[in-house]
């Protein structure tokens, strides 16, 4: 893996986009941001046929530009009766959005590819737990084996359908 790293050093975008969207995605949902969190899953699959076909040069049929413009119609009323801009769900968009672009153009597999982005991300995701830790804000280990458990079992429901992400 640290060969293939060093051979295409533009990887660093996929961890650094992945990274982006874990953390304005826990922080807004934390924060009771839940509907523009949603309306950024919403945008996301807009965005990303509109770089496949500015990007890639995909070419959609007539027929299968008509569920894009209904969901675009659907995003855009969504976005008006918001009220504001969706910062936050323009973040999880474009981050999702690129990361999916960057992986489609990447040469890794998928798990060569999610070990790389894992191991750039650890050191970062360490440091705040020491962090965490050190300021006795930390969850993990204080608030019971459940909670453990469920902990854990979050990074599993993550990387799955992470892996069939970038498989696809």
């Amino acid at each position: 893996c640290r060969d293939e790293a060093r051979r295409h050093p533009d990887r660093a975008a996929e961890p650094v986009l992945i990274g982006i969207n874990w953390l304005v995605y826990v922080w807004a949902v934390n924060a009771n941001f839940i509907v523009e969190t949603s309306l950024g899953y919403f945008i996301n699959p807009l965005l990303s046929v509109l770089m496949g076909v500015i990007f890639l040069k995909e070419r959609l049929r007539s027929a299968q530009w008509i569920p894009v413009v209904l969901a675009a119609v659907g995003v855009t009323y969504l976005t008006f009766i918001y009220g504001r801009l969706p910062y936050i769900a323009l973040t999880l968009a474009f981050s999702f959005g690129l990361y999916g672009l960057v992986k489609k153009l990447s040469p890794l597999g998928s798990l060569y590819g999610l070990t790389i982005e894992t191991a750039i991300l650890f050191v970062p995701a360490l440091i705040y737990l020491i962090a965490m830790e050190a300021n006795s804000t930390a969850a993990f280990l204080h608030t019971g084996i459940s909670y453990d458990l469920l902990m854990i079992g979050a990074g599993v429901v993550t990387t799955i359908p992470l892996l069939m992400f970038a498989s696809a």
